[in-house]
């Protein structure tokens, strides 16, 4: 007598309905392929409309002056630390002219600077303890160690 384990069967059961699956999905791909290719060689195109008719060629009229080519935005150049640690004494040596610190803004206009040339050496100056600040965005004031 030959008996089947009930793993075997599971097996083998599990097998013919992946088969049908795959052969099921398979001939559906293959309906759905050869309806695009009918559909393709179906469709009729529209007729393009036709283009409007050039008008009469009249005198040209004088082109203006052309525009100088602008030059191109020039990279920032990147300052050296000695450029750095210079703008950063001269902002230290304001500070200590005024004890009641400084916001960046009035450091700019003493200084003639922008607020951009100033972020870096600022920021060196703090890392290296020389300078400190209290507050945060617009309300930072500046102050000398």
């Amino acid at each position: 007598m030959n008996t089947i384990l009930p793993q075997e069967q599971l097996r083998r059961a599990a097998e013919r309905f992946a088969d049908s699956l795959v052969d099921l999905f398979t001939g559906i791909l293959n309906d759905v392929a050869s309806q695009v290719a009918i559909d393709k060689l179906t469709v009729a195109r529209a007729p393009k409309a036709p283009r409007p008719a050039a008008k009469p060629a009249a005198k040209p009229a004088a082109k203006p002056a052309a525009k100088p080519a602008a030059k191109p935005a020039a990279r920032p150049v990147r300052r050296s630390v000695a450029q750095l640690q210079e703008t950063g004494k001269r902002v230290l040596d304001l500070l200590r002219q005024r004890p009641a610190g400084l916001r960046i803004e009035q450091i700019n206009k003493e200084l003639g600077t922008s607020t951009r040339d100033l972020m870096r050496p600022i920021k060196l100056m703090l890392d290296d303890r020389r300078m400190r600040k209290t507050g945060d965005r617009r309300a930072t004031v500046y102050f000398a160690s």
